[in-house]
């Protein structure tokens, strides 16, 4: 009896098959291939820490560049305002003058000292509702009335003014006419420009002299009236002959174009157009 084969289960696999071959290559590879590992992106600590370093820096100059206003009081507040109001010359309000003066005088102190002042009767000082609660108060400072002039001195600095007026209308008379100078001396030709018209006439005057002397001599002949007028006749009478050999021409063309065309035609007789009277 023949030997039995040797069933192969499913879970194995003959050893020569090609498959089975197949199969161990492909687990040798993936048994080979590791598997990847993450990397870790860094954290930008020290980036950040530099970021601060750089703000805190900045900060530092930013604060060192500021001026620290100092306020001032007492007498040195005093002084300030009192000087400022005699600078402008013009009415302020207590929060003007201090928005003005940069914080110097805080609005406080200059309410106090500015009333202060104006009782003691440095500068002029006016509220809006007199002396009650919520009105607004100006302050400006005092005007000198030395310089008031007497009726005498405003009549002298009447005349005064009116000499000047005076004086306006005669220096426009002056101004005009000077400007009327002006031009006619500008509309003149300088020297250079004369002597170059001067050249220029020497040489027509030669020319001209040179033609004089042609016609003195004969060397140029004069054409007459005579002269002129027979040939204005024989233009005439020259001109009406043609016209009428030209109405004779178109008439005999008329006649012959009925059998033959115009350009044989010409061609034949040797016919020219007439290009200078067309």
């Amino acid at each position: 009896m023949p030997p039995r084969k040797h069933k192969i289960d499913e879970d194995e696999t003959d050893p020569l098959s090609p498959s089975s071959h197949k199969t161990k290559i492909d687990q040798s590879k993936t048994s080979k291939q590791k598997p990847e590992k993450k990397v870790k992106a860094d954290k930008p600590k020290k980036e950040k820490v530099e970021n601060k370093k750089v703000e805190t820096t900045l900060t530092k100059t930013a604060k060192d560049v500021k001026e620290k206003v100092v306020t001032l009081h007492g007498d040195e507040a005093m002084d300030l305002m009192m000087n400022y109001l005699r600078e402008q010359n013009r009415p302020y309000s207590v929060t003007e003058i201090s928005a003005n003066l940069h914080g110097k005088v805080s609005k406080s102190v200059a309410d106090k000292l500015l009333k202060e002042m104006s009782e003691s009767g440095k500068i002029n000082a006016k509220s809006t509702r007199g002396n009650e609660k919520g009105s607004q108060w100006i302050f400006w400072a005092l005007q000198d009335t030395t310089d008031n002039a007497n009726s005498e001195e405003l009549n002298c600095m009447d005349d005064k003014i009116q000499d000047l007026k005076d004086a306006i209308k005669e220096l426009k008379i002056n101004l005009k006419s000077t400007t009327k100078k002006l031009e006619s001396i500008k509309s003149t030709p300088t020297s250079a420009e004369l002597a170059a018209n001067v050249e220029r006439l020497r040489e027509e005057n030669k020319s001209k002299m040179q033609r004089l002397e042609g016609y003195k001599n004969g060397q140029i002949k004069v054409v007459t009236k005579e002269e002129v007028s027979k040939v204005q006749n024989d233009f005439l009478y020259w001109t009406t002959k043609r016209l009428a050999r030209k109405r004779a021409f178109h008439c005999l063309e008329d006649y012959f174009i009925e059998s033959k065309p115009r350009e044989e035609l010409w061609e034949e007789a040797g016919i020219e157009e007439d290009t200078f009277y067309a």
